[in-house]
């Protein structure tokens, strides 16, 4: 997402919403992701020669289920994207990196849906055994078990 450094304003700054192409942010995590669209609504304000970027962010994909391997909707929010940039000389500044950044960094370890009532699986209605709320960090254990040993 490039923005132009002669449509930001010093006063009242720029205001954008909307919804992104995710084939730019190279966001393949390797989990049988398919990534649907990256919805933002961000102020940028500038000051001096910065520009103030603030707002939030949401990435929606579709992964597979940590638990039934089904795939499952799943959303990424950014609720305080914030980022202060050097304008210098440039015509535009790009956003890409930094939104990249910020999904990739709130990425789950081990998505896995929402179970309903009786341990039931909303997507597959598979009955799930007792979950005791530890599924995440059991499997981020898994993944750095092999390190430890």
């Amino acid at each position: 997402m490039k923005i132009l450094v002669t449509d930001l304003r010093e006063e009242g700054g720029l205001e954008l919403k909307g919804s992104l192409d995710p084939a730019p942010y190279e966001l393949n995590c390797g989990q049988g992701d398919e990534w649907l669209g990256i919805d933002y609504d961000l102020r940028l304000e500038r000051l001096g020669q910065e520009c103030l970027v603030s707002g939030t962010l949401q990435a929606r994909l579709r992964l597979t289920c940590a638990r039934c391997a089904e795939p499952l909707p799943f959303l990424i929010p950014v609720p305080e994207f914030q980022h202060t940039l050097e304008i210098g000389t440039q015509d535009s500044i790009d956003l890409t990196p930094l939104i990249r950044e910020d999904i990739l960094l709130d990425f789950p370890i081990a998505a896995s849906c929402q179970l309903e009532a009786g341990n039931k699986c909303p997507y597959t209605g598979h009955v799930h055994k007792e979950d005791d709320g530890r599924f995440a960090e059991i499997r981020r254990d898994d993944v750095w078990g092999a390190l430890e040993n």
